[in-house]
């Protein structure tokens, strides 16, 4: 599972919901590029810091996290605000592509 080379498009953009770290548009490109590895994930989460994953079911789930990059964390941060903020950086919500190294989290 390491590394995961992810690729936010227009498509996870315009797919994507702000503040629902579960389908936020890196929560969709996470999704998308865990599967094309054949990984089955039941359960993520991203927040401005990192993304976990959850694999399996429990009791015998395993759970992973990943740290953003700081333009990962920026993209969440101003994605997340309200359309009509100074905040939300047009510049910032763009596709682009990030790796992320997971480690996996003591049961």
């Amino acid at each position: 599972m390491n590394p995961t080379k992810v690729s936010v498009t227009d498509k996870h953009i315009a797919d994507g919901t702000a503040c629902d770290g579960s389908h936020c548009p890196i929560a969709l490109a996470v999704l998308e590029a865990l599967a094309a590895q054949g990984v089955k994930v039941t359960a993520i989460m991203v927040d401005s810091f990192d993304a976990t994953v959850a694999l399996g079911a429990a009791p015998v789930q395993r759970r992973y996290r990943a740290a953003l990059d700081s333009h990962a964390s920026a993209f969440v941060q101003s994605f997340d605000e309200p359309e009509d903020s100074d905040l939300r950086h047009a510049s910032v919500i763009a596709p682009f592509e990030l790796e992320l190294t997971w480690r996996e989290l003591p049961s």
